[in-house]
């Protein structure tokens, strides 16, 4: 069963893509006319997600205001120099059970139903979707069992994750999440779905730029 919650990791600055983001938060950035984030806000909903918490840090204050006649979209606006970790452990009283949890600035035409089965079957702390191309996570049958930063490896933590709470929570620092990650992998705590399909980010102008041609094709997706 897909969770019925997913949390969005939304707090980035953007840098790479200034001037744009120096009055706006990456997520929001315009894609094809409207926000980015809307996109996977209806990306969840069309895969059953009913409840959506987006964790906001620079100039977050917007994303809440877009978003707030939504019903089923609560933002939180932290301090904008949180490190992502801190930013899930603040929000640890207003997480299911069971959640999903996606990147703000990455976007994945993920087999949902696929996803959730990988994380029934193998029952671990979390499941990631990675994509194979160069990146941060090693990848060993359904596991990932290494994750680093410098991208020497075979593939990439695209987020797409399913979370168990109270698994996940004790291993979150106040550092970046993908420390956790880390952890988690070092000791068989993850397990891997291999996503085949398209996946795209926008770090950049060129991504923005790839996002705008994806959409434009894919008008409604």
């Amino acid at each position: 069963m897909i969770p019925k919650q997913a949390i969005l990791l939304c707090g980035g600055r953007g840098e790479r893509l200034r001037p744009l983001t120096d009055s706006i938060p990456k997520p929001l950035v315009p894609v094809c006319g409207r926000p980015f984030l809307s996109y996977l806000v209806e990306q969840l909903r069309k895969n059953g997600v009913e409840k959506i918490l987006l964790l906001a840090g620079y100039r977050g204050e917007q994303i809440a205001q877009h978003f707030q006649f939504i019903d089923d979209v609560i933002c939180i606006a932290q301090p904008e120099e949180w490190e992502t970790g801190r930013r899930l452990k603040d929000a640890a009283t207003l997480l299911d059970p069971q959640f999903m949890l996606l990147y703000g600035d990455t976007y994945a035409n993920v087999d949902f139903t696929a996803l959730a089965e990988q994380h029934y079957r193998h029952r671990r702390g979390l499941t990631v979707s990675v994509y194979r191309q160069k990146g941060n996570v090693r990848v060993i049958g359904d596991f990932i069992d290494r994750y680093d930063s410098d991208n020497k490896q075979m593939h990439n933590d695209i987020g797409y994750m399913i979370a168990e709470r109270d698994r996940l929570l004790p291993k979150v620092t106040s550092g970046s999440f993908s420390l956790a990650l880390a952890d988690m992998a070092w000791v068989g705590g993850v397990a891997a779905h291999v996503h085949t399909g398209d996946y795209l980010a926008f770090d950049d102008a060129e991504g923005l730029r790839r996002m705008e041609e994806y959409f434009q094709l894919r008008v409604g997706t």
